[in-house]
């Protein structure tokens, strides 16, 4: 017979309490678990809740960002910091059955990227920072390139220093 969530948590919650405050095995010298525990002399260092979930998540190995951000397993995921980062060998980390989010890390150095949400369910505010990442390196190759076409040198077949020529090339 299946046990309901309550009776199970109950149940659980019971045995628990048992094993640490009654259960004496062998090796803690006729204590409990939790009487162990306490007497234990080793400093305890508290993780931040913030950084607890990624003791949850899952490796899926190594993918590689597109233009349409990193597919995971069958689906489009994106983010805004993946802009101009097309052909980037990328290692993916989830939380199992929480498909709307992964955690994206660099294949190589294994430095954490980002997260990247799943594309069509992205929210409008998730699509707008997408949007302005686009839209600001779109403006940053533009000015790059502008500039690269102000400046024009001669052809040199031997080596001297670069003679610079006068005019425009628009």
């Amino acid at each position: 017979m299946l046990l309901s969530f309550e009776d199970f948590t109950s149940q659980l919650l019971a045995w628990t309490l048992s094993w640490n405050t009654e259960h004496r095995p062998a090796p803690l010298g006729g204590r409990t678990p939790l009487e162990a525990w306490q007497d234990d002399p080793t400093p305890l260092r508290d993780v931040a809740a913030a950084d607890l979930w990624t003791f949850t998540l899952e490796d899926a190995g190594t993918r590689t960002l597109t233009t349409r951000g990193v597919r995971f397993p069958r689906r489009d995921y994106v983010g805004a910091w993946m802009t101009g980062q097309t052909g980037m060998q990328v290692r993916i980390r989830f939380m199992p059955h929480h498909d709307h989010r992964i955690e994206v890390y660099h294949a190589a150095t294994g430095r954490y990227l980002g997260p990247a949400d799943l594309a069509d369910q992205a929210t409008e505010e998730q699509l707008s920072a997408v949007r302005r990442a686009r839209a600001a390196r779109a403006r940053r190759l533009k000015k790059d390139l502008e500039a690269s076409q102000r400046e024009r040198y001669a052809a040199a077949n031997q080596p001297e220093a670069p003679r610079r020529l006068g005019g425009s090339a628009r």
